[in-house]
């Protein structure tokens, strides 16, 4: 898996994926935000980062819950498998102002 990882970092990199990123943490509840302006976003790729994108981005496409629970090998009572999703602000202000539209009509 470590060369996996180099290797997609080594990929990030070429593609030109050096944004400086704010890297977020949680740790039992609190939230921190450490400003790294060295830390660029390569730094942050990995398996476990394209796993939640696959899994975030399928649930955001449609697919049935159960489906990408059966994909990604989480049972149907996992409780780990909510910390694989992580809707962006903008997708979920998207989707109230679709709520809002239906309830003016």
């Amino acid at each position: 898996m470590f060369i996996f990882n180099r290797t997609l970092k080594e990929i990030g990199k070429k593609a030109h994926f050096d944004q400086p990123i704010n890297y977020h943490r949680e740790k039992l509840g609190n939230s921190f935000i450490k400003d790294k302006r060295d830390l660029k976003f390569y730094d942050k790729m990995s398996s476990h980062m394209m796993r939640r994108t696959a899994i975030t981005t399928l649930l955001i496409l449609g697919m049935p819950e159960h489906l990408v629970r059966k994909i990604s090998g989480h049972s149907p009572s996992s409780s780990s498998f909510n910390r694989y999703v992580n809707y962006a602000q903008v997708y979920i202000d998207n989707e109230i102002d679709k709520v809002h539209e239906q309830l003016l009509e």
